[in-house]
């Protein structure tokens, strides 16, 4: 199921330009004041933003251009991280549209005043390409596997199998059909560990578990107080006619962690407050995927 060295049906997690500098989040900050404090200046002059393709790769080169406004025809080029930064008279009607060729372009207004981001206003763009996306829907089976160097997990959870179903999600935020959800079942899962965003692009999907604070995507709860947590990714480019079965390389980490009391409502495996933890960072994790029931997931 899903692309590059990264993974098979998983999510998205997401990478980007917000707040200060640069981050990890694909999408707008988040941090939204509309009264700035004392003596904070806003520039509305400035709009930062990244183009992405609607798997969240990055799309250097990318063309960006005002559309209306008294810039309307000032244009810039992404760069290699897909980047781009204009300066002008600029309102919350102000259009902007980025275009590349394979890609259907996509106009959006700026974001909301994010008083704590350098510059104050950014544009995100996800482009759809002009393949179409393959059909990721259905009911799998999701299985990992540690790296065989991993000793020091437990043996019991080096292999973990669970069901897996795969559903569109319609968001007007990205192009149709390039958004899924992947949910898991089969085990007890850790409340709000049990669902991840895929994200579509022609035959690749990335799955991406986990978030840039640290917090898994995936995790199991084993025991009362024991868990079992999955961090990574595992870009997949896959054949427009199938996904029945795909072996990729896992690249992350797995979490096996025992408390002396349940955690709350966060995964928190701290510890000097644990009886027993294990971790195994690995670049030759495994993760497959088979269909529960095959069907046709061309585009």
């Amino acid at each position: 199921m899903r692309t590059a060295r990264r993974i098979v049906l998983l999510l998205v997690l997401t990478r980007a330009i917000a707040g200060c500098g640069e981050s990890a989040s694909p999408v707008a900050p988040s941090v939204l004041v509309p009264v700035p404090p004392t003596g904070t200046v806003i520039d509305a002059s400035r709009v930062g933003g990244v183009a992405y393709d609607s798997a969240f790769r990055v799309l250097g080169g990318a063309v960006v251009e005002v559309v209306d406004g008294p810039q309307a025809g000032l244009s810039i080029i992404a760069d290699a991280k897909g980047r781009f930064s204009l300066s002008g008279t600029f309102d919350d009607d102000t259009r902007f549209r980025a275009a590349k060729e394979g890609y259907v372009a996509e106009t959006q207004r700026r974001s909301s005043q994010c008083v704590t981001c350098n510059p104050n206003y950014f544009v995100y763009f996800n482009l759809a390409t002009l393949a179409p996306p393959v059909n990721l829907a259905g009911n799998y089976t999701l299985t990992f596997v540690a790296d065989s160097s991993c000793k020091q997990l437990p043996p019991e959870v080096r292999t973990r199998s669970y069901e897996a179903t795969v559903t569109p999600i319609p968001k007007s935020r990205y192009p149709d059909n390039t958004y899924f959800e992947l949910t898991v079942g089969g085990a007890p899962f850790f409340t709000n560990y049990k669902t991840v965003p895929l994200h579509v692009a022609g035959d690749y999907f990335a799955v991406e578990l986990g978030d840039f604070h640290g917090q898994p995507g995936l995790v199991e709860q084993v025991a009362e107080t024991t868990y079992l947590a999955f961090s990574g990714s595992a870009p997949v480019s896959v054949g427009s006619s199938t996904l029945s079965s795909i072996s990729v390389p896992f690249e992350g980490l797995i979490d096996y962690c025992v408390l002396p009391a349940a955690m709350g409502s966060r995964y928190s495996c701290v510890p000097v407050s644990v009886d027993a933890r294990a971790q195994c960072q690995s670049t030759r994790h495994r993760l497959t995927s088979s269909d529960r029931e095959p069907g046709d997931h061309r585009p």
